[in-house]
């Protein structure tokens, strides 16, 4: 305590603030949301490396459609953690779908693309693999419709810039579709993107 007073009160302060974050998750499983907010809010200011907590302070305030705010939550999850995929997929998505930002979207899902894990299985206890599997096809599929949407928003004048973001959109769904095999949603985005190309066959 003496020897290193600096480290010792960040060690100090870790556990108070990991303590209200617990309290906080506590809060929030029994709906009580404002204080599950406040306890969260107090636990970062005492450890604001804790992810977990920034992550679930955003999706508080995407309930609240305080979307702002939750897109700066999720930026200091993924600052904290850069591998935290959730965080990265539920940014895009707010990012895409009540921001307009399809760009800082896009980005997001290539990162969840490009994140390598270790695929851990151990036999009827513990798997990751399909976890990171689904959460890849997932990505892919949210960039689609991120690419889709900005061909949508795009006057009728800039048909050429149209047709691109539209291929865009038709390769992130084909890529979706090869490892979601079974989704519907991810098929039929796939369909309705060929649709307004002009695909029709396909």
């Amino acid at each position: 305590v003496f020897v290193f007073p600096d480290w010792t009160t960040r060690q100090i302060n870790k556990v108070k603030g990991m303590y209200c974050v617990y309290k906080g998750d506590k809060a929030l499983r029994k709906a009580k949301v404002q204080k599950a907010i406040d306890l969260y809010n107090k636990g970062l200011k005492l450890y604001p490396e804790h992810y977990g907590a920034w992550y679930n302070l955003g999706n508080i305030y995407v309930l609240y459609e305080d979307y702002f705010s939750a897109v700066d939550a999720y930026e200091n999850a993924i600052k904290y953690n850069s591998k935290y995929v959730m965080a990265r997929m539920n940014y895009g998505i707010v990012s895409a779908e009540k921001l307009g930002d399809f760009d800082g979207a896009i980005e997001q899902y290539k990162q969840i693309i490009s994140i390598k894990r270790w695929l851990l299985y151990i036999p009827f206890i513990y798997s990751n693999k399909l976890s990171t599997k689904v959460n890849r096809g997932r990505a892919w599929y949210n960039m689609g419709i991120a690419y889709r949407q900005k061909s949508i928003y795009l006057s009728d004048d800039n048909l050429a810039v149209q047709k691109k973001y539209l291929e865009q959109a038709i390769d992130a769904y084909q890529h979706a579709v090869k490892i979601l095999k079974k989704d519907y949603d991810a098929r039929y985005n796939l369909a309705l993107a060929q649709h307004l190309y002009g695909d029709y066959t396909n």
